[in-house]
C-alpha cells in the first residue's frame, strides 16, 4: 500500500470569483485589512522610536564609543548657514558638557529652552562628547 496521494484538479467557477470581487463587501473588507495593516507597520515604527530608553546628556558621556538615545534640553544652540551644521547644547557655549551635532540642516532645528531626542554613536571631539545626527533624526519632545 501506498501512503502517497494524488493532486486532484478543483473546477474553480470564474463567474462566482468575479462577483465575489464586485460584491462591496468583499473588496471594503479586503481594503480595510490592507488599511490595518499598514497602520500597524507605521505604528511599530513610532512605537520602537518612543520606547527606545533616552539617557540625559551626562549620562552619555560615559558611554563614548557606543549607540545611545539622548533627551537633553538645548541650553544653548549655533546654527552654521555656510556648513548646514547645528550644534544644539546641554549648556551655555563654551561651558556646554555635551553636544548634538546635526548635519544637513537647511534651518535650524531647535532652539534654546527646547527638549530634544537624538540617537547615535557617542564621540568625542575637543574633549567633549557629542552625537553627530542628520537633521531627520532630531526630534523635539517639548
Amino acid at each position: 500500500m501506498s501512503s502517497e496521494t494524488t493532486p486532484v484538479a478543483v473546477p474553480v467557477n470564474e463567474n462566482k470569483i468575479k462577483s465575489l470581487w464586485k460584491s462591496s463587501k468583499v473588496r471594503n473588507g479586503l481594503m480595510a485589512v490592507v488599511a490595518i495593516l499598514g497602520l500597524l507597520g507605521s505604528y511599530s515604527q513610532v512605537k520602537s522610536f518612543v520606547s527606545d530608553s533616552a539617557i540625559s546628556s551626562s549620562e552619555a558621556a560615559g558611554k563614548v564609543g557606543q549607540k545611545a538615545t539622548v533627551e537633553m534640553l538645548v541650553g544653548s544652540d549655533k546654527f552654521f548657514a555656510y556648513s548646514g551644521n547645528h550644534n544644539l547644547n546641554d549648556g551655555v557655549f563654551p561651558n556646554q558638557t555635551f553636544v548634538i551635532r546635526v548635519t544637513g540642516c537647511k534651518t535650524p532645528v531647535a532652539q534654546k529652552g527646547q527638549t530634544v531626542r537624538a540617537t547615535g554613536t557617542v564621540a568625542m571631539y575637543n574633549n567633549k562628547p557629542q552625537l553627530v545626527v542628520k537633521a531627520e533624526d532630531v526630534k523635539i519632545v517639548k
